[in-house]
C-alpha cells in the first residue's frame, strides 16, 4: 500500500501484514501554499516502483525496495 502524508512524504507499506515497509521524505512536490485533500500512487504493474503524479512538477519514480528515485517523468 501507499499513502502520502503531509508535505509530501510517502509511506509504503505490506497490504498482507498492514505493516510499514519504508518511508519516503519528499516523495510529491508540494508548492507553498498549497494542500491536496488526496492525490493517486501508482505502482508499476510488477509492484517495483511507484509514484505520486501532482501537476506543475517532474514525478519522480521510486523503487519499492530502496526507496531510491533514478528516473522522472516529464511535468505535463
Amino acid at each position: 500500500f501507499a499513502v502520502v502524508r503531509r508535505g509530501g512524504e510517502l509511506v509504503l507499506g505490506d497490504a498482507a501484514t498492514g505493516a510499514v515497509t519504508r518511508t519516503l521524505a519528499k516523495a510529491l512536490y508540494v508548492p507553498e501554499n498549497t494542500s491536496y485533500s488526496f492525490v493517486n500512487a501508482l505502482f508499476t504493474p510488477d509492484g517495483s516502483e511507484v509514484c505520486v503524479p501532482a501537476a506543475g512538477a517532474a514525478v519522480p519514480v521510486f523503487e519499492v525496495a530502496t526507496g531510491e528515485s533514478k528516473r522522472a517523468l516529464a511535468k505535463g
